[in-house]
């Protein structure tokens, strides 16, 4: 089992979002329910390395680059930040919160989604919104890869976007949930994506319209308990990949973080980092580290785990 090299537990209220550095390994990230922003070192030693003044709850936090990092709050304003100087500002807002966001590889450009039912992209040289669309439904979660963005959206629909052209989007999926999604994940390759909902399931989803690969999509079960001969089911909150094996980490709020081989269909292991709701989950770069965080709970505030992991550490099995 990985070992826990740190936890973080400076907070008043829960954690929503939790993003590494693209280049420092050991530098995390926070965005947290108490009006918090910071940028810390999570090592033994912890080390808050910059904590930025936000005025309301932070939803959802990025990196654009080393240098540059963006944040959107419950008021529906979005930040960002110049890591080197340690400064930050708004640069625009949405009419209401912030639930969201996603880079653009290779571009000075990131997305912000919100519940106000539009998305906008954001030029961080320019340190404003170059385009804005509507699209009549409330953004609930992002990711992108290559040239492709995918919005989980109410009304059990996700959009898929050309990030070349966000005129429309190229592919509308309905939702193989009955309830909610709770997050999406971009597959390493673009080749499709990863979404989870708050009824304990999660889905893979091919873009490729071709029978040969759609009938590879698949919905599995994850984060239940059997408690009093009851099936007990948690939210599945957040996703993220192993950036070196490729293999997907869910996040509950049963309290784990489990890992999945979805190429083979299997489980790999389950870490129990707590008993409250897990709220997010990142890798590192080299995936020497995983960040886990959790909600307030109980009159509990919200923690950040920190694992070094081995370099085997969710690996895919062998066959025989």
């Amino acid at each position: 089992m990985p070992s826990i090299l740190t936890r973080l537990n400076d907070f008043k209220d829960g954690i929503s979002s939790i993003k590494f550095s693209p280049v420092e390994k050991d530098h995390l990230l926070i965005g947290s329910w108490d009006n918090g922003l910071k940028l810390v070192k999570a090592t033994e030693e912890q080390h808050c390395l910059q904590s930025y003044p936000v005025s309301n709850p932070v939803l959802t936090v990025g990196y654009l680059n080393a240098t540059t990092a963006f944040a959107g709050s419950l008021e529906g304003l979005v930040h960002l930040v110049d890591i080197p100087s340690g400064t930050h500002l708004v640069i625009g807002k949405h009419g209401k919160g912030v639930s969201c966001t996603a880079n653009i590889q290779e571009s000075d450009c990131f997305v912000t989604g919100s519940w106000d039912q539009s998305f906008q992209l954001w030029d961080a040289r320019q340190k404003n919104a170059i385009d804005k669309r509507f699209i009549e439904k409330k953004i609930l979660a992002a990711s992108s890869a290559f040239n492709i963005l995918v919005f989980g959206c109410t009304e059990r629909e996700n959009l898929v976007y050309d990030i070349r052209n966000l005129k429309m989007p190229f592919q509308r999926k309905p939702s193989t949930f009955k309830y909610m999604t709770r997050d999406v994940c971009c597959l390493p390759g673009a080749e499709g994506f990863v979404s989870s909902s708050i009824e304990g399931r999660t889905s893979v989803e091919y873009l490729n319209p071709s029978p040969e690969w759609q009938i590879k999509n698949f919905t599995f079960k994850c984060h239940r308990q059997i408690q009093q001969q009851h099936d007990i089911v948690y939210p599945v909150n957040s996703l993220a990949f192993h950036p070196i094996h490729q293999t997907l980490a869910t996040a509950g709020g049963d309290g784990s973080v489990a890992f999945w081989d979805i190429q083979v269909r299997k489980r790999l292991r389950v870490l129990y980092p707590s008993k409250t709701n897990v709220s997010s989950v990142a890798f590192n770069f080299d995936a020497s580290l995983l960040s886990v965080a959790t909600c307030a709970q109980d009159e509990a505030n919200g923690n950040v785990y920190i694992y070094a992991l081995e370099s085997d550490f969710a690996s895919p099995k062998k066959s025989t």
